[in-house]
């Protein structure tokens, strides 16, 4: 179980860098590359909010808010992955294209 929560943890952090990194090279940026970092931002800060739910959801101590808080981290997670995914693989067509 500490193992898994150890791996947990170094996902959030790790997760949590790459989108502080994406988001300072968005705003330095312009044009495709600045779409192309935030989609990647998005896909990160998916991840970690998914990461953050499971470390929680193991350590679960049954009350019914807690559950319904870690549902909304989950879900906001999903949300942000599968977005930020959609965006990238659109932008690697549209870069195709051109």
């Amino acid at each position: 179980m500490k193992v898994v929560l150890t791996l947990l943890l170094a996902a959030i952090l790790y997760t949590g860098i790459r989108t502080f990194s994406h988001s300072m090279k968005r705003r330095k940026t312009e044009g495709e590359k600045r779409e192309k970092h935030q989609a990647q931002m998005n896909i990160h800060m998916g991840l970690m909010f998914i990461a953050i739910a499971l470390m929680h959801g193991l350590a679960f101590s049954g009350t019914w808010l807690r559950l319904l808080l870690l549902i909304f981290i989950a879900g906001l997670g999903f949300y942000n992955l599968t977005f930020g995914w959609r965006y990238h693989n659109y932008l690697k067509k549209k870069m195709e294209q051109t």
